[in-house]
């Protein structure tokens, strides 16, 4: 019994000493195929010692950020200079950010924030970089990266960056709005904080409307269309501008993009732009708001439409002589033309409170079906602004059409 049982021992042995045998030969049949003895054709190993040779970073044409093959001296795509450098103080074009986003030229700068065109070296796409450098505040250091604050004034810069930072993640929740720059990330670097914003190249609202002239009623709708309703989610967030002017807008493939966002209480601007800021702008007890920016906002969509800016606000509180646009032979519907000039009033009181308000009033439906109040849209291309056949301008809305919420 004791001998049989021996020998079924020694057998099961065998047995898993041989599966072992079979496990190890596969694994190194399989190390073999993932480390052939020779390199592939056209490849070698590295000698003990050498480092991998460091990948050629990608070109660009620091203006528009296009790739180019190399040796150009004029870019073919925006036909600027290739060796076109940026302003001093501004971040050094070729620089790299985050080990990812290659830096280009300033593409404008707002509030203490410069915006530069970048790319993706990854992804290899285009983008935006906002960069918080309030150069009353901060300084740059002499490798032309590095920022630091002005001695005494380090817990005002440590502010601005965290506002700066909020702004940015109150951007992001307005992503699915076609007007709002898209906010794809944020990262703190050179003793500052950056915003990486999707890029839409563009044409900025002054220059379209040079260009064009004024904008028919059915463009004009289309095109405010998004920016309304993007004020309105800002709005319901506490937020509001209080400096809006056709420079804070531009027209990127038919649609109107929007520049930043608006800040607690407003942002009051050391310089107003006349004709747009409301009087309460004007006045140091000035109450400002949600109707400061239904002002504001009337005031664009008028000159679109009229060619024509609004007298300054601190003239018309003397001597009101706004003229309706009917009355400078633009015609506009009625509900247009009426919440327009009530968005246009002097006095706070007297406008819309929010923009969710001026919104149902310029697109409102003199049709209320059961259901619910709907609005009336304009059916137009935003490219070509060709109204399609028949009347060709209004029709009723289908679910996902542009709603405006609120109150009454």
């Amino acid at each position: 019994m004791a001998d049989g049982s021996f020998g079924v021992i020694i057998f099961l042995v065998l047995i898993v000493a041989f599966v072992v045998y079979i496990i190890a030969a596969a694994m190194r049949d399989r190390k073999k195929r993932l480390l052939p003895d020779e390199p592939p054709e056209g490849a070698r190993l590295l000698q003990e010692g050498e480092k991998p040779a460091a990948r050629e970073e990608p070109r660009f044409c620091y203006s528009c950020m296009e790739k180019l093959a190399g040796g150009e001296d004029v870019c073919p795509f925006c036909g600027r200079p290739t060796a076109a450098q940026g302003k001093p103080g501004h971040l050094p074009a070729g620089a790299v950010l985050a080990e990812r986003y290659t830096v280009g030229l300033a593409a404008a700068e707002s509030r203490g924030v410069v915006i530069y065109a970048a790319a993706d070296n990854y992804l290899e796409t285009k983008h935006y970089i906002r960069e918080y450098f309030p150069d009353e505040l901060a300084v740059r250091g002499t490798d032309g990266t590095q920022v630091a604050a002005m001695p005494g004034s380090e817990e005002r810069f440590a502010a601005g960056k965290q506002q700066f930072a909020r702004e940015i993640r109150l951007l992001c929740r307005l992503n699915g709005f076609s007007s709002a720059a898209g906010v794809t990330d944020l990262f703190y670097t050179n003793g500052t904080v950056y915003a990486v914003t999707a890029y839409a190249a563009g044409q900025p609202l002054p220059e379209y409307l040079a260009a064009r002239g004024t904008l028919s009623p059915e463009l004009t709708l289309a095109l405010f269309a998004p920016v309304i309703r993007q004020l309105e989610a800002e709005q319901s967030m506490g937020l509001t501008r209080c400096n809006l002017a056709p420079e804070c807008f531009t027209v990127c493939g038919g649609t109107l993009k929007i520049e930043g966002i608006g800040a607690p209480g407003g942002r009051l601007s050391t310089f107003l732009k006349p004709g747009f800021a409301p009087e309460e702008l004007y006045r140091k007890s000035g109450a400002c708001g949600a109707w400061t920016d239904v002002y504001s906002l009337c005031a664009v969509m008028y000159a679109c439409l009229t060619g024509v800016v609004p007298d300054a606000a601190s003239d018309r509180v003397y001597k009101d002589d706004l003229r309706a646009p009917s009355s400078l032979g633009f015609y506009l519907s009625a509900a247009f033309e009426e919440g327009l000039v009530k968005g246009l009033s002097v006095y706070g009181e007297d406008r819309f409170p929010d923009c969710a308000a001026l919104g149902r009033a310029i697109y409102h439906s003199s049709v209320r079906p059961a259901g619910g109040e709907r609005f009336r849209v304009p059916i137009i291309d935003p490219l070509t602004d060709v109204p399609p056949e028949g009347d060709g301008l209004f029709r009723e809305p289908e679910d996902n059409d542009i709603r405006f919420s609120g109150g009454k």
